[in-house]
């Protein structure tokens, strides 16, 4: 399972999942710079991303990851191709 696990996507049928925030999925297929951070991967969880808004909201002092924030952030499922090109778009790399 983990990083292996398949997603459906329109444009790239069946690729490896990867998860977004809501802010990061929006912006994907628009011209908003809402900024991309990502997670060092850990073990098999498959990669995963959010915003400057949401980065912003973590370096708030006494904030956490923690049920709020992931309520807030609202990940979603992204195929990995996806997930690369929204990379290279919103950071740059």
């Amino acid at each position: 399972m983990g990083n292996d696990r398949p997603i459906e996507c329109r444009k790239h049928g069946f690729r490896p999942v990867r998860f977004v925030c809501m802010h990061v999925a929006e912006a994907a297929d628009t011209e908003n710079r809402v900024g991309f951070f990502w997670a060092e991967q850990e073990g098999d969880l498959p990669p995963i991303a959010w915003c400057a808004a949401c980065e912003s909201w973590l370096r708030r002092p006494g904030a956490s990851w923690n049920e709020e924030f992931t309520a807030m952030a609202h990940f979603v499922p992204f195929c990995a191709d996806c997930y690369e090109f929204t990379k290279r778009k919103l950071y740059g790399g």
